[in-house]
Protein backbone atom coordinates (compact mmCIF):
# COMPACT_ATOMS: atom_id res chain seq x y z
CA UNK A 1 0.00 0.00 0.00
CA UNK A 2 2.35 2.62 0.87
CA UNK A 3 5.06 1.98 -2.13
CA UNK A 4 2.26 0.41 -5.02
CA UNK A 5 -0.69 3.07 -3.47
CA UNK A 6 1.58 5.93 -2.43
CA UNK A 7 -0.36 5.87 1.13
CA UNK A 8 1.36 7.50 4.43
CA UNK A 9 1.61 5.35 7.16
CA UNK A 10 -0.80 7.06 8.63
CA UNK A 11 -3.62 6.47 6.17
CA UNK A 12 -2.17 2.58 6.43
CA UNK A 13 -3.19 2.76 9.58
CA UNK A 14 -6.08 4.22 9.82
CA UNK A 15 -7.55 1.76 6.88
CA UNK A 16 -6.10 -1.30 8.49
CA UNK A 17 -7.29 0.09 12.29
CA UNK A 18 -3.99 -0.62 13.69
CA UNK A 19 -1.31 1.67 14.99
CA UNK A 20 0.88 4.04 12.65
CA UNK A 21 3.91 2.48 14.60
CA UNK A 22 3.06 -0.98 13.99
CA UNK A 23 2.94 -0.01 10.16
CA UNK A 24 5.98 1.54 10.05
CA UNK A 25 7.70 -1.30 11.82
CA UNK A 26 6.71 -3.74 9.50
CA UNK A 27 7.88 -1.46 6.50
CA UNK A 28 11.05 -1.57 8.20
CA UNK A 29 11.21 -5.02 8.87
CA UNK A 30 10.56 -6.07 5.43
CA UNK A 31 12.82 -3.82 3.39
CA UNK A 32 15.07 -5.15 5.75
CA UNK A 33 14.62 -8.71 4.97
CA UNK A 34 13.87 -8.00 1.21
CA UNK A 35 17.48 -5.96 0.84
CA UNK A 36 19.17 -8.94 2.54
CA UNK A 37 17.76 -11.36 0.61
CA UNK A 38 18.86 -9.06 -2.87
CA UNK A 39 22.06 -9.21 -1.65
CA UNK A 40 22.62 -12.89 -1.27
CA UNK A 41 21.43 -13.03 -4.69
CA UNK A 42 23.97 -10.72 -5.90
CA UNK A 43 26.29 -12.57 -4.52
CA UNK A 44 25.24 -15.76 -5.62
CA UNK A 45 25.19 -14.29 -9.21
CA UNK A 46 28.51 -13.09 -8.75
CA UNK A 47 29.97 -16.05 -7.95
CA UNK A 48 27.98 -18.02 -11.10
CA UNK A 49 29.01 -15.09 -13.32
CA UNK A 50 32.67 -15.52 -12.27
CA UNK A 51 32.84 -19.65 -12.56
CA UNK A 52 31.47 -19.33 -15.74
CA UNK A 53 33.81 -16.72 -17.00
CA UNK A 54 36.78 -18.63 -16.02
Amino acid sequence: MHYFEGLSTAKIAFKLNISQKTVQNQLTTATQALRLRLTHLFLVISLVISLVSD
